[in-house]
């Protein structure tokens, strides 16, 4: 039930008023739209509960409707007061937009693969290329245009003949499989609730794993000339994700079984024997990955509480007590990833909230490390693909918030690192921008110091209060608020604006305990951390209140929607919301719903009483109360199976009902799109959201 004209007898009827650039911008807009309050009450230890938005959560004609009324309504507000600042963006973004038609190549045997782009009817188009190292001949492999939807997992056979791939048809990250054979492009095989692949050394077999309500659950073995598919194992327990990865040195396979905290490793000791031998058992809170090296397997475990690299004989692989030390974590240092190579080990690391590269080589008895020498210390780096086991040279992606991409070849043997490519636009210095870390004491912990990232541009930097202020942050599932270069920084960067990254409680910048202090008991050290950074860039006169936005992507909306709730707008005057899960209790309570019960250990499970009444103190929907709020532009994702459409949707209107503000609301809904869909398009819109909100223009130039 709809209603666009009045609200129920608690609430007045009011026209919305939104603040322009002059008067001609004062015009009332069309009422935004209000949903029916239908009362629905569920108790749960012995609390009972109000939800008078329940009903948002099924797929009704009355929620199709109002998310037709919200699209109409953001359509309206976008016509009369956001038009010109979004054509004024997108032009900035086009200029400072780094245009890639050709990815760097891949040498994979005989074969350089590489990614290619092409833009037909306004949109652009992948496809998968390859080029014979000797004859010089090329083709394509895949060409996204023949399949409809977005292309996932792509493995090729080991004698390059065939490829097997994903697809999502629908943008709800169900895909399909597809076994071609690349010569004649004919589809083989198709795979339903495809996950991920491996293929078989003889070239015939693939090994597949499937979802079931979007979790990988069961592993197939089947072979492309042969009619039938063998189950090999059947994951049952819902909070662990099947997969199958080989080894870098293509010599094994290996099968695990992960939950947030928990693994379990399976491999195959002779991959035509179907039996799956057990190499970890999984113990709760015990995380264990494996890779190979000649006749030894290297395992990355917290099995001792710390997390360290061990290594055993294969033929001792299940015997832990064999099992010997490499390197361990400390305090101050995590190691986010392994790569290992026939002569080298690669640890990707943070220390001190800043990444960091130790490439070691392996001797006779033990590993000689050293640091590779990066361009900056704030930065972001990221593996490339290196499938090449026996390679001296390391690929690497490197971004600073002010440096835009650059592919590095690192020669590991005579440690030179060689740019061999950089994604920047000729329009863009990075001279005239400067980046810095600061650490934030925490109000609630002496001990606990919150890394700030600032990125501003030199000469509009005033430290007077006066420069508007934008805040990021993310702080769950152990993801760093990565200090990666965005292009749709650089206009408002131009426009004086600074940028923060608050790395909280939560990420895994500082460590495992970092992680630790931010999720189940300890989540809301996430939110006390968020304010307490913007708070001190306030005091320290970065920005003012007035002029300070906030953008919370997912699981990082919860730090925003939970910080407003607890300060109104005293603290932001604008919220960005994208596809925000900011409504944990009534997702939690459900275990039917997809990735439920593989988030339990994430936010806790609210059937046990204390991750039930954590939950309840600080949850986004359940604590919103009667007051002002900041001007918000939240989005939704119909499709969107990680944060249900009806998540930002519920939230939204509590908050209109709630809140005694005549600030704007605004739904941004995509209909036929999944979590992913929004990305770049949807800063097109929040940033001049943003300017206008807070009385600001967007230069042509600068």
């Amino acid at each position: 039930m709809l209603y666009l004209a009045r609200r129920t007898k608690k609430r007045t009827q009011r026209i919305h008023i939104v603040k322009g650039f002059s008067n001609d911008f004062r015009k009332p807009l069309i009422q935004e739209p209000i949903a029916d309050r239908i009362d629905h009450y569920y108790t749960l230890h012995n609390q009972k509960t109000h939800d008078p938005y329940q009903w948002m959560q099924n797929q009704s004609k009355s929620t199709t409707n109002l998310l037709k009324q919200e699209s109409k309504y953001e359509a309206y507000y976008t016509q009369h007061f956001l038009k010109g600042l979004k054509s004024q963006f997108k032009k900035l973004l086009d200029k400072y937009t780094y245009k890639e038609t050709k990815s760097l190549a891949e040498h994979i045997d005989d074969y350089d693969y590489y990614l290619s782009s092409i833009e037909q009817d306004d949109e652009i188009f992948q496809l998968w290329c390859r080029k014979h190292r000797s004859s010089g001949i090329e083709e394509i492999v895949i060409d996204s245009r023949n399949f409809d939807g977005d292309i996932g997992t792509v493995k090729f056979s080991f004698d390059h003949k065939k490829v097997c791939f994903g697809v999502d048809h629908t943008g709800e990250e169900n895909f399909t499989g597809y076994i071609m054979d690349i010569s004649n492009q004919i589809i083989l095989k198709k795979i339903d609730f495809f996950s991920n692949a491996e293929w078989g050394l003889d070239g015939t077999t693939l090994f597949y794993t499937v979802t079931t309500s979007q979790r990988p659950y069961q592993l197939y073995r089947t072979n492309v000339n042969k009619l039938g598919d063998e189950l090999l194992y059947t994951e049952s327990d819902e909070k662990f994700y099947l997969d199958i990865i080989r080894s870098k040195n293509k010599k094994h396979l290996v099968v695990t079984s992960n939950s947030k905290l928990t693994s379990e490793l399976r491999w195959f000791k002779d991959e035509k024997d179907p039996c799956l031998k057990l190499i970890w058992n999984r113990i709760h809170g015990v995380q264990a990955y494996v890779d190979f090296r000649n006749d030894f397997a290297y395992f990355y475990t917290n099995r001792d509480t710390e997390f360290k690299l061990e290594k055993v004989h294969i033929d001792n692989i299940s015997n832990v007590s064999l099992w010997t030390n490499v390197i361990r974590d400390n305090s101050e240092s995590r190691i986010n990833d392994i790569d290992i190579f026939n002569d080298f080990i690669v640890l990707y690391e943070t220390v001190d909230g800043l990444p960091q590269i130790r490439v070691g080589e392996f001797n006779e008895d033990d590993i000689s490390f050293h640091i590779v020498n990066l361009p900056q210390s704030i930065c972001d780096i990221e593996a490339g693909v290196n499938q090449n086991f026996y390679s001296n040279s390391l690929r690497v992606i490197y971004s600073s918030p002010i440096h835009p991409e650059v592919i590095y070849d690192y020669d590991m043997r005579n440690r030179t690192l060689k740019a061999n490519k950089s994604k920047i636009s000729s329009s863009y210095n990075s001279n005239h921008y400067s980046v810095e870390r600061l650490f934030v004491p925490s109000t609630s912990n002496s001990n606990v110091n919150i890394p700030v990232t600032i990125i501003y541009k030199k000469g509009l930097f005033s430290k007077d209060g006066r420069n508007p202020l934008l805040v990021k942050a993310y702080g769950s599932y152990g993801h760093d608020t990565r200090p990666y270069f965005r292009t749709e920084n650089i206009p408002l960067l131009n426009e004086g604006w600074i940028v923060a990254l608050a790395h909280v409680r939560g990420g895994s910048e500082l460590g495992e305990k970092w992680i630790q202090d931010g999720r189940l008991e300890n989540k809301k050290n996430s939110i006390d951390d968020l304010i307490d950074c913007v708070r001190f860039l306030h005091k320290q006169k970065y920005s003012s209140p007035s002029i300070t936005a906030g953008r919370g992507v997912s699981a990082g909306g919860i730090l925003f929607a939970a910080a407003a709730n607890m300060t109104g707008d005293k603290l932001f005057k604008v919220l960005i919301l994208e596809v925000p899960f900011i409504d944990i209790m009534s997702t939690m309570i459900d275990p039917n719903l997809p990735l439920t019960q593989h988030e339990y250990e994430e936010w806790g499970d609210p059937s046990n009483n204390l991750y039930y009444n954590t939950i309840d103190s600080y949850d986004p929907y359940r604590n919103i109360r009667p007051q002002n709020y900041p001007d918000i532009l939240i989005s939704m994702a119909v499709q969107d199976s990680r944060v249900p459409y009806w998540v930002p949707l519920k939230w939204a209107h509590k908050v209109r009902y709630h809140k005694t503000d005549n600030n704007p609301l605004l739904i941004s809904v995509k209909i036929n799109d999944g979590h992913f869909g929004f990305g770049p398009a949807f800063s097109a819109t929040s940033y001049p959201f943003l300017s206008h909100s807070m009385g600001l223009k967007i230069q042509n130039s600068h």
